[in-house]
């Protein structure tokens, strides 16, 4: 690929400006004007190609789900889609027509009615004869996709007035703990274990809403207690909760008068350390250095004459780890 130098980028920026000037209409009053509306223009058409190709890349995933379960399946399967939303396959000639982009929700509730059924299906054939790489990618995106989707979507509605979250987060959980058990999604762990980090780091912020009630602290621990299950996301949980642990720790550290915040970070500090306390006595996994070099900092901090109870529960989960180790 062709570079070029900062003396050559400058050379033309004024061409391009000078081609511009002259280039403008009799009926646009001014060259700064003409430069405006092309800037619009030309940012307007790469809004539209992007949502355009959104919209193919969701319709084309959800062929190859549809493809994924037929060929898993001795008969037609339908995936249970809200009504909206199901197509069978013949409608292929002329799926891509017409298409709309769908919202979020809609879209996540399409990719776990597919990972429900596939689920289903894979259950019954625990042998995974004749399951091809093409639809163990299939899966794999489904799940990848579903997590995006869910972590971005408290983005735009407060997490607490988000009850599709806790559905999804739900039934997520238990698809990840299920399939990854299945040899044909070997090739493609690694994925799932970048954006399972995003969804477990989704759950421990969650964790710690301040509009949380006792109930829901209780669901969301349970999400993390299950994911720490599976062997190759274990790590994910330990270093996410370790990393709000020891930023807590900081700001309790360095926090003056304020009893206020204190005591709210002393709340959800405590719901963290009992989820990881739980998993560390519960599963002898090995703990990664990471997470060892970060307790080993937190013991550090003075907070023991503030805080003597949060010390008292760092320095016991930090000769945990030594002895796990």
């Amino acid at each position: 690929m062709e570079t070029f130098t900062e003396h050559e980028i400058h050379f033309m920026k004024i061409a391009l400006a000078v081609a511009i000037i002259r280039q403008k209409p009799a009926n646009v009053p001014s060259s700064r004007e003409y430069a405006k509306n092309l800037q619009r223009k030309f940012v307007q058409e790469q809004i539209n190609w992007r949502e355009h190709a959104e919209k193919l890349s969701q319709e084309l995933l959800r062929v190859k789900q549809k493809l994924s379960l037929l060929n898993q399946s001795q008969s037609p399967v339908e995936i249970t889609q809200p009504e909206d939303m199901q197509f069978s396959i013949e409608d292929s000639s002329s799926i891509f027509s017409n298409i709309e982009l769908e919202s979020p929700s809609v879209e996540l509730q399409s990719h776990i009615a597919f990972l429900q059924t596939a689920s289903s299906l894979l259950k019954a054939n625990t042998s995974l004869s004749g399951y091809s790489l093409e639809a163990a990618a299939t899966l794999k995106e489904s799940i990848v996709k579903a997590i995006d989707i869910l972590v971005e979507y408290p983005k735009t509605q407060p997490l607490h007035q988000s009850p599709l979250t806790e559905e999804v987060s739900a039934k997520l959980v238990q698809f990840i703990a299920a399939f990854m058990n299945y040899e044909p999604l070997m090739p493609f762990r690694h994925e799932i274990m970048e954006a399972a980090g995003k969804f477990v780091k989704m759950l421990t912020e969650r964790l710690c809403h301040p509009s949380n009630d006792t109930d829901k602290i209780s669901f969301i621990q349970s999400l993390l207690y299950q994911l720490s299950s599976v062997g190759f996301i274990h790590t994910q949980v330990i270093q996410s909760l370790t990393s709000f642990i020891e930023e807590s720790t900081k700001d309790l550290a360095n926090l003056k008068q304020n009893h206020f915040t204190a005591a709210y970070q002393i709340n959800t500090l405590g719901h963290v350390l009992k989820v990881l306390e739980t998993i560390l006595s519960k599963y002898d996994h090995p703990v990664p250095p990471q997470v060892m070099e970060s307790f080993e900092k937190c013991v550090k901090m003075t907070i023991t004459s503030k805080l003597p109870l949060v010390s008292i529960t760092i320095w016991r989960l930090h000769q945990l780890i030594m002895e796990r180790n």
